[in-house]
């Protein structure tokens, strides 16, 4: 065998174990996700049943938006994060079924932003009650809770709805390089997805942020005063760093990939295990969920 021969052969070696190393690295993690998603939906279902037969959580004024919130987690956990991680691991080879990814932002990412607009709402609520008792008042009226329940899936709808059926150059369409679905954006579109991204991503983030930044500097203010007892001031001391944790939290798990994508789109792309860690962490955002609400409780 000749240097020549011995040259392609190793050409061939190497281009042939490339994808099977990302085959490996993509099987990791969808095992990862999975699994992390199902004990998010074990969690999930845990406290969901703790806040139905717990007659004091029942009576909690934000036990409706805490129990619409978990709802929205278990889906997420159960079914959303698993429609979009299969048919990734399944690879671009896999045929999807017709419709599958066209209408994905219905089934899935409009979960993702109700749930987002579900704890905004709850993070509202809390604030207020902190902030302004009196006004808090009017906020745990039945009509107050169903507008907080409504409101996210009435904005979710409405953003996820366009993409799916409208002509406006942003919608869904099937991965042929790596698998599953990826946004398709044309020069007309970008407008479209930048506005999308600022109603279903920006605004509630800057709106939870806000609410848990009044809490936090109501706590601190309450904390220098000396006229409550130690066991209320402890209390919301660890509450606000739990907040301000969570918060955090929200922020890594959501917006590495947008920030990857504006700044530093070609690294991004070009680096498959870079992009599985960051999705890792978008597809963990609410099975991590649970662990924050039981804390608040």
């Amino acid at each position: 065998m000749n240097n020549s021969t011995i040259s392609m052969v190793a050409i061939n070696f190497l281009n042939l174990s490339t994808p099977l190393k990302q085959d490996k690295q993509v099987l990791g993690w969808a095992i990862a996700v999975l699994l992390t998603n199902g004990c998010g939906a074990l969690a999930n279902v845990l406290l969901l049943l703790t806040l139905i037969l717990h007659k004091s959580l029942r009576r909690s004024a934000s036990s409706f938006l805490i129990i619409h919130t978990v709802c929205l987690d278990l889906y997420i956990c159960a079914f959303a994060v698993p429609v979009a991680v299969i048919p990734t691991y399944l690879g671009p080879t896999y045929q999807l079924p017709r419709g599958f990814c066209k209408y994905q932002t219905l089934y899935v990412h409009m979960m993702y932003q109700a749930e987002m607009y579900a704890a905004t709402m709850l993070a509202l609520h809390r604030a207020v009650a902190t902030v302004s008792p009196r006004v808090f008042g009017r906020m745990t009226t039945k009509a107050a809770i169903s507008w907080m329940i409504g409101l996210p899936w009435m904005i979710a709808s409405v953003n996820s709805l366009l993409p799916a059926v409208g002509n406006l150059g942003y919608r869904q369409v099937d991965n042929h390089l790596n698998g599953g679905c990826t946004f398709s954006i044309t020069s007309r579109g970008a407008a479209v997805a930048l506005a999308n991204t600022v109603v279903g991503v920006y605004i509630p983030t800057a709106v939870m942020g806000a609410s848990y930044a009044m809490f936090i500097v109501k706590t601190c203010c309450h904390h220098s005063g000396s006229q409550r007892s130690s066991r209320n001031r402890q209390r919301r001391m660890e509450l606000s760093r739990t907040m301000l944790i969570l918060f955090v939290w929200h922020c890594v798990a959501l917006y590495p990939v947008s920030i990857m994508l504006g700044l530093f789109p070609q690294q991004y792309l070009s680096n498959v295990g870079l992009q599985l860690i960051f999705k890792f962490f978008v597809y963990s955002f609410s099975a991590i969920n649970p662990v924050r609400k039981c804390r608040k409780r």
